[in-house]
């Protein structure tokens, strides 16, 4: 995938998403060399505090067999090392432990490859992570950014 479409999809796509679901301070925190993008957001939680999102897009097809590269358990792992480490906070600009993750990625992952993984899906979830696969996003869109949802048809497909 080109990063064009990468810097698409989070722009117009996941960006607006956020904005529509009370995400503040969503800012770009990704590297040159990022194979998926990297942002950080906040977002008041349900007591008015102040949590710190890490949220990471990649268009990336999830795969059942332990040993692929493009294994599902190879992401949760990443995704369980992301939880834990420090981003600069948008607001106060020291670097903090995000309070959760969030991970976009515009395929559906399969209910036989999150089963292949279960025990590890759901300790990954229980640290704070979440995933939120093509089907969910765009109920989501519809939901909440219904204008977005066209542009998602438009930048995915």
């Amino acid at each position: 995938m080109c990063v064009c479409l990468k810097n698409e999809l989070q722009a117009e796509v996941i960006e607006p998403l956020l904005k529509a679901l009370g995400f503040d301070n969503i800012k770009d925190v990704s590297g040159p060399r990022e194979r998926g993008k990297d942002s950080v957001a906040t977002k008041p939680n349900d007591f008015r505090r102040i949590e710190l999102f890490s949220i990471q897009i990649k268009k990336w097809k999830p795969d059942a067999k332990a040993a692929s590269s493009r294994s599902f358990g190879h992401l949760l792992k990443q995704l369980g090392q992301a939880i834990k480490e420090p981003v600069i906070h948008p607001n106060t600009k020291e670097r903090q432990k995000p309070n959760k993750c969030l991970f976009f990625t515009p395929y559906e992952i399969p209910a036989r490859t999150q089963e292949n993984f279960h025990e590890r899906m759901l300790a990954t979830m229980n640290s704070g992570v979440e995933i939120i696969d093509g089907p969910t996003i765009i109920r989501l869109l519809l939901e909440h950014s219904p204008a977005t949802a066209a542009t998602y048809k438009k930048v995915v497909y």
